[in-house]
């Protein structure tokens, strides 16, 4: 019973953040993103679509990847950082240097599933993968 507690949780957590993000679409060209870590504050501007998108690292209350079937021709895997109000966040282009710095500390926060990560850098299909939640 408490394992189809957890799981029902998590997949209502994993929902609720990736309809935060529906209107982002991922962007297809890694150039056509600016990512920038400074202070604790994320930013991801996509002149594409004109939007810009920011969290401060001590408001991230989910850490998810997401996959597509679209590699290796174009980058087909994101790291989204969900505010722990389940409103807005970040969606950051795994294959740009500008990600690793990020990725390195949110792999450091208590309770991060790194084996979950390494699952999802081994996806080529369309799928979303919850790596940390921030605990309440």
């Amino acid at each position: 019973m408490r394992t189809a507690n957890l799981f029902g949780a998590l997949l209502m957590i994993s929902l609720t953040f990736a309809s935060c993000f529906s209107k982002t679409s991922l962007p297809k060209d890694r150039n056509a993103v600016s990512i920038s870590f400074n202070d604790g504050l994320i930013t991801c501007s996509y002149p594409d679509n004109e939007l810009t998108e920011e969290i401060k690292l001590e408001e991230v209350g989910l850490v998810a990847v997401v996959t597509t079937n679209q590699g290796p021709a174009v980058n087909d895997w994101f790291l989204i950082l969900g505010h722990e109000d389940k409103t807005t966040g970040v969606v950051l282009p795994m294959d740009r240097d500008e990600t690793k710095p990020i990725l390195d500390t949110v792999i450091k926060f208590p309770g991060f599933d790194h084996l979950r990560f390494i699952e999802a850098s081994g996806s080529t299909s369309n799928a979303y993968f919850v790596v940390w939640n921030k605990q309440r």
